[in-house]
């Protein structure tokens, strides 16, 4: 980092107060349940969809 990169220290001192205010003004958020495994079916990227679609497509058009 060079000097131009770095806060001042008033400007530093500014940021972190409003960082800690704001913080404390936020309600914390519940936690949610992970899901459960009784899913053992990964999620499909898009990419393997549109590679499964073509991969059907080829093998219909030969038939």
């Amino acid at each position: 980092m060079t000097d131009d990169d770095q806060f001042t220290e008033g400007e530093a001192a500014r940021r972190r107060d409003e960082l800690i205010k704001r913080m404390l003004a936020t309600p914390p958020q519940p936690r949610t349940a992970k899901p459960s495994k009784s899913s053992p079916k990964a999620k499909r990227t898009p990419v393997e969809d549109a590679h499964d679609k073509h991969a059907n497509t080829d093998r219909d058009s030969h038939n």
